[in-house]
């Protein structure tokens, strides 16, 4: 208690919003709103590396289960945190 904590090491985290219109949600979901977050999340890790991807709830309009979602996760080879629906 008397001296100070260990440093953390350095921690690069991507935070990726797609500032998708709430109304266009509400008119109904598109797969069109993953390849969004999958195109900003590519370009993105193409600047440099991350430690872990960020997605805002409800980014992906398919369950985490989908193929098309598992695929797009694995290619980023990094952790990723997604907001997604259960089925």
């Amino acid at each position: 208690l008397t001296r100070p904590a260990p440093p953390l090491p350095d921690q690069e985290v991507l935070l990726v919003q797609g500032a998708v219109n709430p109304l266009d949600k509400a008119a109904g979901r598109s797969v069109d709103e993953l390849t969004l977050y999958t195109d900003l999340t590519r370009r993105a890790l193409a600047q440099g590396p991350a430690d872990l991807v960020v997605w805002p709830e409800g980014a992906s309009p398919l369950p985490i289960t989908d193929p098309g979602v598992t695929d797009a996760l694995a290619s980023f080879e990094t952790p990723t945190v997604i907001g997604a629906p259960y089925y």
